[in-house]
């Protein structure tokens, strides 16, 4: 029955890499060959080709016993892992928001407009596209053999001064879309009324939100660059806590007075009167929920400020004492 062993070990010799073969099917031999002896001694006479094929059995699958032999192999292994998820995501987020100022720079200044399912598909596109190429670099990587080099690069000088606490990702990433968002609608790139059907009614923004253009930019676009800024190093700092709790409170300050003024929106069309007492009420009640939610930052902003105030003044007590 040694026809049928070599078979087997010839089934599992094409799953196994040249240098490696030789000694793997040694190996392999002498394990089928001390089971089929103790079989043949236990039962003394010779094996049948049925129990030999019960024995070959009992090891498995060629392809299964060749694996079993092999250095595991993935297309990102867990080594780079880490920085292949952490580079995934600066890229990903990086990209978004350069597609938010050059949409800004190209809407302004050629008059190109678009509505929100041609943001959120560009947007998708753009992510998904960021994400392969990252990818197949980091797979090209893994094959090739190199490592980064990014830790022995690290020195502890480096370190973040006056870092209060990690970032809540899932926050920023919330705050920045939304803040993306509204400054591509503000300045007129992204369309809302496109979603409004045609020979209905039409509205445009009264006359208050007039004076607010040029506020409503810096304010949205520094909480915008704060919040890229502070999830690419993932840490809050004393500093930014301070901007964060300025810009959140100017933000609702402008929130509350457009949420005050009579008129926020024109409408016309028909039925314009029906129409104008329903956008009215709905915009006014969605501004008060955004200045919760902004006033809500602004108040972890300043306790978390505090806190790391009170701690650190605790601490320098304790080295005094």
């Amino acid at each position: 029955m040694s026809n049928l062993v070599e078979n087997y070990l010839h089934a599992v010799a094409r799953h196994l890499r040249p240098e490696d073969r030789d000694a793997v099917l040694a190996d392999l031999r002498d394990a089928i060959d001390g089971e089929l002896e103790g079989l043949a001694e236990s039962s003394d006479r010779s094996l049948s080709r049925a129990e030999v094929e019960s024995v070959l059995q009992g090891f498995g699958h060629p392809l299964r016993v060749a694996r079993g032999y092999q250095p595991q192999r993935y297309l990102i292994g867990p080594t780079l892992y880490p920085d292949w998820w952490r580079t995934l995501r600066f890229a990903v987020v990086a990209a978004l928001a350069i597609q938010v100022v050059v949409m800004l720079v190209i809407g302004v200044t050629t008059g190109w407009r678009t509505g929100p399912l041609g943001v959120i598909s560009q947007s998708v596109s753009l992510a998904f596209w960021v994400a392969v190429w990252v990818t197949v670099a980091f797979i090209a990587l893994e094959y090739s053999g190199e490592r980064l080099k990014w830790y022995d690069r690290w020195k502890a000088s480096s370190l973040l001064d006056g870092s209060v606490s990690p970032v809540n990702r899932g926050d920023l990433l919330t705050n920045l879309v939304s803040e993306g968002f509204f400054l591509l609608w503000w300045n007129g790139v992204v369309r809302l009324d496109s979603w409004i059907p045609a020979g209905t009614f039409s509205f445009s923004l009264a006359d208050a939100w007039a004076p607010l253009y040029w506020p409503l930019n810096i304010v949205f676009g520094l909480a915008f660059l704060l919040h890229l800024l502070v999830l690419s190093r993932g840490v809050w700092q004393r500093w930014t806590l301070v901007i964060e709790a300025g810009t959140s409170l100017v933000m609702l300050g402008l929130v509350l007075y457009l949420a005050s003024v009579p008129d926020l929106l024109i409408v016309s069309g028909a039925p314009a009167v029906l129409a104008e007492s329903w956008a009215e009420r709905t915009l006014r009640i969605a501004l008060l929920v955004v200045a919760g939610f902004i006033a809500w930052d602004a108040w972890v902003a300043i306790r978390a400020y505090l806190r790391r105030t009170d701690a650190r003044s605790s601490q320098d007590a304790m080295t005094v004492g």
